[in-house]
C-alpha cells in the first residue's frame, strides 16, 4: 500500500482548519498590546522566551497555584495539554505521550527536573508524583525532537522542570477528599534571609483507585536551599518519595462489555517503590559569559509480587552537565553555547523464582556527550540557530542465567532552526536528526534452544533514528495566545515489541505527521477560554505492514475550556476532552476488527481563592463514560485485555495559608 509522503486527510483537513483559524488570529494580534516575554531555559540557559519559535508550552507558578491542581501528572495534561494515558500500576504517574508516539512514548521523550534526568533506562513512567508542585517555579513542554541539547530519547520532546530559587515567604497546609475513599494532606513552607532561601514540603495520598485491589498509598517530601549574590547563585534540591500499590491486573474484553469493570483478576499482586534525588545547580555570570554546572544522583529500588513471583529492581544515576554560553558569540549578536552531559546508570535486577532458576542481573549504561549550539540574531524579525551533538552510549548486560553482552553505539544528532515575524504573526521552520537506544528491557532478549533451555541473548536492537521536520506560525499577547505547527517525522528501526515472538526488535521504517494547535482567548476580564486540537497519524512506510496504522495513535484528540470569574476570586471552570479510536497494543498487522472506542469526557471545577485561603471543588466525567485509555491484542487480532479508566468521581481540597 503506498503512503502519501507528507498529507493525507487528516493533515489536510487540519491545515485548511489552520488556515482559518490563523487568519482570525493575525487580525485580532494587530489590535492587541505586545505581551511580555517571561524567562525559559529550554536552551539549557535560562534566557527571555523567543516569540519567533512556536514549539514552547510555558506552565508557570501562578497558573499552578490558580489551578489548585496537586498532581504533575494533571498540571501538564490539564494546563501544557500533554495527552496522558492511564498508569497500569495503580499510581497516579500516567503515561505521557507526545507528538503521535504510542506503547513506547515513555522511552522517546526526556522528562528532566533542574537539569537530572528523570526518564530511567528501561520501560517504566518517569516517577512524577514525587515532585511537589509546590516547589516547581515553572514547567517548559518543548514538542519535537530535541536530541541535540538533551541526548538520547529525546525523540518526541521535553519536559523541563524548573524548581524556585528565591521566593516569597509562604506557609500552607492542605487537605482533600474524594471518590474511591480518595484522601491526601499537603504541607509547603518557605522562608527567605537576605542571599539565602529554604522552602520544605511533603504530601501524602491514598486512594482505592476504580478497581478492586486497586489501593494506592503514596508519600513524598523535599527539601531546597539557593543562595545568590551578584552574578553567581547555588541551588540545591532533595526529594524523596515511596509508594505503595495493589495491581488488579488487565481486564478481558469480554468482562468490559458485560459490565464488570471493577474485576481484578490478579488479586493477590501488589509492589512497592521507593526513590530520592538531589540535585546541585550553579549559574554564574562572568562578563558575557554565562556558566552552568548541574550535579545530581537519583536512586530507586522497587520490588512486585506477581503471580507467585518475586522480582527485585534497584537502580542508581549519577550525571555532570557542565556548560559554557557565549553572549557575543563570534559575530557579536549571537549567542553560542557548548556542554556536556556524562550519565552513569547502574541497575540491579534479581527475580529468584524465574523458572529456569535464579535469575540476576546487572546493568549499566554510561553516557558521554558533548554538544554545541549557535544562536544568530540577525535582528528583531530574523534569528536561526543550528546544533549538533556527539554521543557515545556503552551499555552492559550481564545475566546468571543468559550470560553478557556487551554494546558501545556512537550517536549524532543535529538540527537547524528558522523564525521570522511577519506582520504579528511568528512563523518558525526545523529540521533535525534525533535519536534513542535500546534501554535495558529493550535489550533482554532472550534464547532458547529447541528443548527451551536458555541459550543466550538474541539480537540486540541498533539504534532508532529519525529525520524530523517542523513549521510552526503563533501570534502572543494580552488577550490572545495562538500556535499551530504542522510537524512530521521520519523514524528508522523503530525499537518496539514483536508481539508473536516476545523480543524487542526493530520495526521497518515508519513515519507520524500532523497538526498540533492549540488557542487561549480572553473574551473580557472575567471569561477566558482554551482550545487544544490535534491531527495526526501513524504508519509504515514500508515493509511488510506498509500502510498500517501504529498501536495506540488515535488520529484525533480534542480539548476545550472555559473559565469564568464569578466573583472575586471565584471561578467556575469547564472542561471537554476527546480523544479518537485507535489500535490496539500489538496490532501491527491491523487484524483486529475492534480498536478502542472514541470518548469524550466533561469536566467541572469551582474555586475560591483568598488570601488567607482557597477551595476547589472538581467533578471529573461528569456523564460516567465507560471507557479505558489502553488496552492490548495479540499478533492475530483474536483477543484482547483493557485497564478500565475512572467513571464519575468527586474532589475536594482546600488550602490555608499562613
Amino acid at each position: 500500500m503506498k503512503v502519501n509522503p507528507m498529507f493525507t486527510k487528516p493533515t489536510k483537513l487540519a491545515l485548511a482548519c489552520a488556515g482559518l483559524i490563523t487568519t482570525i488570529a493575525s487580525t485580532q494580534a494587530q489590535n492587541s498590546s505586545e505581551f511580555n516575554p517571561v524567562v525559559i531555559s529550554a536552551s539549557r540557559f535560562e534566557d527571555q522566551q523567543n516569540d519567533l519559535y512556536s514549539d514552547i508550552t510555558i506552565i508557570s507558578k501562578k497558573e499552578i497555584m490558580a489551578s489548585g491542581l496537586t498532581n504533575l501528572t494533571q498540571v501538564l495534561s490539564k494546563l501544557g495539554g500533554v495527552a496522558t494515558r492511564s498508569s497500569l500500576n495503580g499510581s497516579s504517574d500516567s503515561q505521557l505521550v507526545m507528538r503521535a508516539y504510542g506503547v513506547n512514548a515513555d522511552n522517546n521523550m526526556v522528562i528532566q527536573i533542574d537539569g537530572a534526568r528523570l526518564s530511567d533506562n528501561e520501560q517504566n513512567p518517569a516517577r512524577l508524583f514525587a515532585i511537589p508542585v509546590d516547589i516547581i517555579e515553572r514547567i517548559e513542554v518543548v514538542r519535537g525532537g530535541s536530541s541535540v541539547l538533551y541526548g538520547e530519547g529525546a525523540v518526541a520532546g521535553v519536559i523541563n522542570i524548573v524548581t524556585s530559587g528565591k521566593v516569597p515567604d509562604q506557609a500552607y497546609v492542605s487537605a482533600e477528599v474524594g471518590s474511591y475513599n480518595r484522601a491526601g494532606s499537603s504541607a509547603y513552607i518557605a522562608k527567605n534571609f537576605e542571599n539565602i532561601s529554604f522552602n520544605v514540603s511533603g504530601k501524602t495520598l491514598n486512594t482505592d483507585h476504580a478497581r478492586d485491589n486497586n489501593r494506592s498509598q503514596e508519600r513524598s517530601g523535599s527539601i531546597g536551599a539557593s543562595w545568590k549574590s551578584g552574578g553567581d547563585s547555588l541551588k540545591f534540591q532533595l526529594i524523596v518519595d515511596e509508594q505503595k500499590s495493589r495491581f488488579p491486573g488487565s481486564l478481558s474484553y469480554a468482562d468490559f462489555m458485560a459490565g464488570n469493570y471493577k474485576k481484578a483478576t490478579t488479586p493477590n499482586d501488589f509492589g512497592t517503590v521507593n526513590g530520592d534525588l538531589a540535585t546541585i545547580s550553579y549559574f554564574g555570570k562572568r562578563d558575557s559569559i554565562d556558566l552552568i554546572f548541574d550535579v545530581s544522583t537519583r536512586n530507586r529500588s522497587s520490588f512486585a509480587y506477581m503471580s507467585s513471583s518475586n522480582t527485585y529492581i534497584d537502580r542508581h544515576q549519577q550525571q555532570y552537565s557542565p556548560r559554557v554560553r557565549f553572549n557575543q558569540g563570534l559575530f557579536g549578536l549571537d549567542k553560542v553555547t557548548l556542554g556536556a552531559d556524562l550519565i552513569n546508570w547502574q541497575y540491579r535486577y534479581h527475580s529468584p523464582e524465574f523458572w529456569a532458576g535464579n535469575q540476576l542481573e546487572f546493568g549499566k549504561q554510561k553516557n558521554e556527550a558533548i554538544f554545541f549550539s549557535h544562536e544568530i540574531n540577525f535582528d528583531l524579525m530574523h534569528q536561526m540557530t543550528y546544533g549538533l551533538r556527539k554521543e557515545k552510549v556503552h551499555q552492559n548486560l550481564s545475566d546468571s542465567i543468559f550470560g553478557n553482552q556487551s554494546i558501545d553505539n556512537h550517536l549524532t544528532a543535529w538540527d537547524l532552526k528558522f523564525g521570522k515575524r511577519i506582520n504579528n504573526l511568528n512563523t518558525h521552520i526545523k529540521v533535525g536528526k534525533n535519536f534513542r537506544v535500546a534501554n535495558v528491557d529493550d535489550r533482554r532478549n532472550p534464547a532458547y534452544d529447541g528443548s527451551s533451555n536458555p541459550v543466550g541473548f538474541a539480537t540486540i536492537p541498533i539504534p532508532q533514528t529519525s529525520i524530523d521536520y517542523e513549521i510552526g506560525i503563533g501570534t502572543k499577547s494580552q488577550q490572545l495566545d495562538f500556535t499551530v505547527v504542522a510537524f512530521r517525522s521520519n523514524v528508522n528501526n523503530e525499537i518496539a515489541l514483536n508481539p508473536a515472538t516476545l523480543l524487542n526488535i526493530n520495526y521497518d521504517p515508519t513515519y507520524r505527521q500532523g497538526i498540533e494547535s492549540k488557542l487561549r482567548y480572553a473574551i473580557n476580564s472575567r471569561t477566558n477560554i482554551r482550545s487544544s486540537l490535534v491531527i495526526q497519524e501513524a504508519k509504515f512506510r514500508s515493509g511488510q505492514y506498509s500502510g498500517n496504522n501504529l498501536p495506540l495513535v488515535p488520529n484525533y484528540l480534542l480539548g476545550l475550556s472555559g473559565d469564568y470569574q464569578i466573583a472575586q476570586g471565584q471561578r467556575f471552570d469547564l472542561s471537554l476532552e476527546g480523544v479518537s479510536r485507535q489500535r490496539f497494543d500489538a496490532d501491527y498487522r491491523n487484524l483486529d476488527a475492534h480498536q478502542i472506542p472514541t470518548y469524550f469526557l466533561a469536566n467541572m471545577r469551582w474555586s475560591q481563592v483568598d488570601k488567607k485561603y482557597d477551595l476547589t471543588v472538581s467533578l471529573n466525567n461528569i456523564l460516567d463514560k465507560k471507557y479505558y485509555s489502553y488496552g492490548v491484542g495479540n499478533s492475530t487480532g483474536s483477543a484482547r485485555n483493557v485497564y478500565p479508566n475512572y467513571g464519575r468521581n468527586a474532589v475536594v481540597q482546600a488550602r490555608v495559608f499562613f
